[in-house]
């Protein structure tokens, strides 16, 4: 399984709560939002975030098929994963300088 982890994603896949606890790197919040970056074979994304008319997130769209694929990936894996959602967080917190 394959993940696309990039701090447009994580704007757009987390709410607000979510962002700042990945921001500080918490790791239950880490586990928990990691199947929102899972890509299908052809490079989209296997969750679709769907908003309601204020632009908040409504629901997730593929969230059970994807949570039985993300069960294959290794504890190493993960432990990237987590990495890499943490920084992505972080730059959308905070971006680098020339970049916000």
């Amino acid at each position: 399984m394959k993940f696309k982890v990039t701090p447009e994603r994580v704007s757009e896949a987390c709410g607000y709560i979510e962002l700042m606890n990945l921001s500080t790197g918490d790791r239950s919040t880490a586990y928990r939002v990691a199947p929102r970056f899972a890509l299908e074979p052809d490079g989209e994304y296997s969750m679709r975030v769907e908003y309601n008319a204020d632009g908040d997130i409504e629901k997730f769209v593929g969230y059970e098929d994807t949570l039985v694929s993300i069960s294959q990936v290794t504890p190493k894996r993960l432990e990237t994963l987590i990495a890499e959602l943490c920084e992505a967080a972080r730059n959308v917190v905070n971006p680098p300088k020339g970049k916000g």
